[in-house]
């Protein structure tokens, strides 16, 4: 329906006060400013965009021979010494809000898969020479200048592992945008200039640890191509999409110059060379199709077949070119055989694009409290409770600066019944990053509470092993201000594929020399593991609880049982197996609710104290998840479980976060 009409239903949901009641109901609020402007509902546009997409894409057909079918992101192919590879990006869900993402390099022998790489973090490219695989995967970088990551961004490593020994090393990490490797083993590789647009080409030698610089360009370089001893390369200018071009020697320099090979307005991507052939995909007349620029002829061919082709390899000796291709489950390998018609570079003349803002608009340069003016709370929720003994009203507020230096949520309520305002409320900030602040305020309960928390990382990784490791000191004032509680930890993740563990150690401390009313030191150790079986995963949680002095109840309630244990030491271990039971995917628009799978769960859980009686059960639960008024990570769930005890239990129970 175009930009206008969108900004005007915007304009109209916006300034509309029935706008609160959206996230219930969608039809007061979204639905009526769609009504007002697109003359629908949003159920109606939504059957309606369903309806464009199964008729524009009735024709969408992949010709070739399937050789995978599990969907997903498969993000690069290559050919070597008579076998395919690929890369595969996928996700597997075992449990409501529980995922588990891997990353891996796949070798298709005789059309059979064997995952020759896997890893926790995104792999951007890889190449195969000889006996070794290089394999490019993101890893975090601490000081960079923003907020959104926590002044953390990402290098890139290249490693290289043997085919034959197994080796697996470490070579070189830095801002690596591509690179590729020639049969010597020296590695070209591309890095953004800071100064301007464009690219710095780099030749590193793993053997003598020798780097130069090959080309500095006014280019983004974005993929490199050996073919012999020549490269090939996809760069763009500034205000450009990607075409295809070729380095060569520069006499007068040790270096390279760039040599214009297909250049027009649409976007041409580098995939493979071979054989004298220049394969790439491009969006020529709208559709998206694979071509080779054949270098012996000097001639465009468009290859033949339909689909949306994402990465190619060529295999010359039978002339078979394999493909990553899209269809229903994401992308999966084809092959077919290598058929191209000529082809015309379109003509269309470049363009630079025109910014689109009236001429009566003046832009002016802002200071920070320019940005403090954007602190206004961004979501609003009218929150109301009634029961036979208490009434209660207000608001559920949440915001954010633009910088993102600071955020806040919190409800703010009245309660009738008592006639007292009620609160709680917690602000962050991410001034002087990596270290976070946050102060937090409760008055909504018995007791008043006041908690002042600082953290930082000290180590992030995203490569298998340890991936963080972090400390946080927090103090609370709470009982009404009479207790004065500080709390150091230390925390650790590690993570392989397949495998989450998360580790902590929380000592808290009180004293009446730093206004506390008791002395009090406690230690609480916890460990998790996640482990992923096949479409399911294992769970192991153990607490370990030191805590002698602590007048409140310090065990938690274990499943199957109505009350903790009353003790002040002793463990708690729990395990489970969950799998999805069922696909659901169905939900109602008014109100809001979606449920998305059907969850079972076996598990048994025991409580140990340091004397008296401990707590055994075991059972099972059926959870549903998904989410009710636009909330993510909602849970409704039953829960049968039997105690050493001889009791047996049920509970319903719904929820939209961990803590239940």
């Amino acid at each position: 329906y175009g930009e206008d009409s969108f900004a005007e239903f915007f304009t109209h949901y916006g300034g509309s006060m029935l706008s609160y009641l959206s996230p219930v109901f969608p039809w007061i609020g979204l639905d009526r400013s769609a009504r007002h402007v697109y003359g629908k509902s949003f159920p109606h546009l939504w059957d309606e965009w369903q309806e464009y997409l199964v008729l524009s894409s009735a024709h969408y057909e992949i010709s070739g021979h399937a050789l995978t079918a599990d969907g997903y992101y498969k993000d690069q192919v290559e050919f070597h010494e008579g076998d395919v590879y690929y890369s595969h990006r996928y996700r597997k869900k075992t449990g409501a809000a529980t995922i588990f993402g891997f990353n891996k390099i796949v070798k298709l022998n005789q059309e059979s898969p064997e995952t020759i790489i896997s890893t926790t973090s995104p792999i951007t490219h890889f190449t195969l020479t000889g006996d070794d695989l290089w394999y490019a995967v993101y890893e975090i970088k601490e000081s960079y200048p923003n907020t959104f990551n926590d002044a953390y961004g990402y290098n890139v490593c290249i490693r290289r592992k043997n085919l034959k020994t197994k080796e697996d090393t470490a070579i070189i990490t830095a801002e690596i945008r591509t690179f590729t490797v020639s049969n010597a083993g020296v590695i070209y590789y591309s890095v953004d200039r800071r100064d301007q647009f464009g690219s710095y080409v780099f030749a590193y030698n793993p053997k003598t640890g020798r780097r130069r610089q090959v080309l500095s360009s006014s280019f983004l370089i974005n993929g490199i191509r050996f073919y012999g001893e020549r490269i090939f390369v996809s760069a763009k200018q500034d205000w450009e999409n990607l075409s295809i071009y070729e380095l060569m020697p520069d006499e007068n320099a040790d270096g390279y110059t760039l040599n214009e090979l297909v250049r027009t307005p649409y976007l041409e991507y580098l995939v493979d060379a071979e054989s004298g052939k220049i394969f790439f995909t491009a969006n020529y007349d709208n559709i998206h199709h694979l071509y080779y620029f054949d270098l012996d002829e000097d001639q465009l061919y468009k290859c033949q077949g339909e689909g949306l082709i994402r990465n190619a390899a060529y295999n010359p000796e039978t002339n078979h070119i394999y493909l990553s291709g899209l269809n229903n489950a994401g992308f999966d390998i084809y092959r077919r055989e290598l058929k191209g018609d000529r082809a015309m570079e379109p003509t269309e003349e470049f363009q630079p694009p025109i910014p689109n803002m009236p001429a009566d608009m003046k832009i002016k340069e802002g200071n920070y409290f320019d940005n403090l003016k954007t602190l206004l709370p961004a979501i609003r929720i009218p929150v109301l409770s009634s029961d036979n003994e208490e009434t209660i009203a207000g608001m559920y507020l949440q915001g954010t600066d633009a910088i993102g230096h600071f955020e806040y949520f919190g409800n703010f309520l009245y309660d009738f019944n008592d006639e007292k305002f009620l609160s709680n409320l917690t602000v962050s900030s991410k001034l002087f990053l990596p270290v976070r602040k946050s102060i937090s305020y409760d008055n909504s309960g018995d007791d008043e509470s006041l908690e002042l928390a600082v953290s930082r990382p000290f180590f992030h990784r995203l490569q298998p092993g340890v991936s963080h490791i972090g400390g946080q000191v927090s103090a609370r004032l709470f009982d009404n201000y009479d207790r004065t509680e500080y709390i150091p930890q230390l925390s650790a993740r590690i993570h392989y594929p397949g495998l989450q563990a998360a580790l902590s150690l929380r000592t808290p401390i009180e004293s009446r020399n730093f206004g506390s009313n008791m002395d009090r030191q406690g230690g609480y150790f916890t460990g998790t593991v996640y482990k992923y079986l096949h479409n399911s995963h294992l769970n192991l949680n153990f607490h370990g609880i030191y805590d002698p002095d602590n007048p409140e109840t310090v065990f938690p309630v274990i499943k199957g049982y109505d009350d903790e244990l009353g003790a002040r030491r002793g463990v708690v271990i729990s395990s489970s197996i969950t799998a999805p039971l069922l696909t659901i995917n169905r939900g109602l628009w008014n109100p809001n609710i979606f449920f998305e799978d059907l969850n079972g769960s076996l598990f048994i859980n025991t409580a140990i104290p340091d004397e008296g009686d401990s707590q055994l059960a075991g059972g099972v639960e059926f959870v549903v998840d998904g989410g009710v008024f636009f909330l993510g990570n909602s849970f409704w769930g039953v829960r049968m479980a039997y105690n050493i005890d001889n009791d047996f239990s049920s509970l319903l129970f719904f929820g939209n976060n961990f803590s239940w």
